[in-house]
């Protein structure tokens, strides 16, 4: 793999990419043209393996090339919130994450979650899950839910784990993150539930539901010193990444809770209460959806954090 980059000379994430690169033995390729990047990319040799990072200001540029170049992926480093660019990058489908900053300078951790799936993504198995992105170490809670009381115990499973974090968060806030992940987790399970669900997706949501063994979701949840991790498995496949942005460019651009539709307000409730999301899908056979979070010592810092979005299509 090698990196082909797009940045602002001045970017701070210019010099950045190159540090990571470095430290993960992948050749970095800066580039300060459009002309630059399509020398490189009408190669054919030259464009195997490449991943291409550049800002949301090139938003015509990812256009043209996501249309040309359907092998190579992008990557988008975001100075702004998301959910204001989800309407013009919903259709712009080799772009595989969104990558947030803070001060204009993203995490190490979204540099790894694109390594880790990247690599992941080339195997034949799951390998690309929750379990990739928290210490090895990290002790995994797990709940397989199929009716609502299978359902309201992993709601307070996750409710709980976090409040008992105490001592091992600067935050003095888990009560309030803890009802935050809880839900989060709530959001989830109905999107696993009843929108993956062929047999359940054409009836409008409601209190009861009783799951066969094949169509079960799975919960899995920990913390690593550094980010909670909470993942929703179900064995549809029937996610897709356009879909997403759409609803949350949807969710945000209505005001009113009660005009907004049920995926929509979803979406953004998750959003709201995430630091990065990672989606793993194989179409007809998996989704997995996983939400990191950090535990900012004061509420406000957490909220006005630009959020992560990562989308990963593992091979049939």
């Amino acid at each position: 793999m090698k990196i082909v980059s797009f940045l602002n000379h001045d970017s701070p994430e210019k010099s950045r990419i190159q540090v990571l690169g470095l430290q993960h033995k992948i050749p970095c390729i800066p580039c300060d043209s459009r002309a630059a990047v399509l020398s490189i990319l009408q190669n054919e040799s030259e464009r195997d393996n490449v991943v291409f990072f550049t800002h949301e200001t090139e938003i015509d540029f990812i256009k043209e090339l996501s249309g040309d170049y359907p092998t190579v992926p992008i990557v988008v480093v975001l100075r702004t919130p998301l959910q204001k660019l989800a309407k013009h990058m919903s259709e712009c489908s080799t772009v595989i994450s969104f990558m947030s900053t803070e001060n204009d300078v993203f995490e190490e951790k979204d540099f790894r979650i694109i390594l880790n799936a990247l690599k992941a993504s080339k195997l034949e198995n799951n390998s690309n899950s929750l379990e990739n992105y928290l210490a090895p170490d990290t002790k995994f809670e797990i709940a397989l839910v199929n009716t609502p009381e299978t359902k309201r115990t992993a709601l307070l499973g996750v409710e709980e784990f976090v409040n008992n974090l105490v001592g091992k968060c600067k935050t003095s806030r888990l009560d309030v993150y803890a009802v935050r992940a809880a839900e989060l987790l709530d959001e989830l399970l109905l999107n696993a539930v009843y929108d993956a669900n062929p047999r359940l997706n054409i009836t409008a949501p409601g209190p009861q539901f009783r799951l066969t063994p094949d169509e079960t979701a799975t919960v899995r949840w920990g913390f690593d010193g550094e980010l909670f991790g909470v993942s929703v498995t179900d064995p549809f496949g029937t996610i897709q990444k356009n879909v997403i942005l759409k609803h949350l460019d949807e969710a945000f651009r209505k005001q009113e809770i009660h005009k907004q539709k049920t995926a929509g307000l979803g979406l953004k409730i998750i959003y709201e209460r995430m630091s990065h999301m990672i989606v793993n899908a194989q179409h007809g056979k998996y989704t997995e959806v996983i939400c990191l979070i950090r535990f900012d010592h004061r509420l406000r810092d957490f909220e006005k954090r630009l959020r992560s979005f990562h989308f990963f299509k593992n091979q049939d």
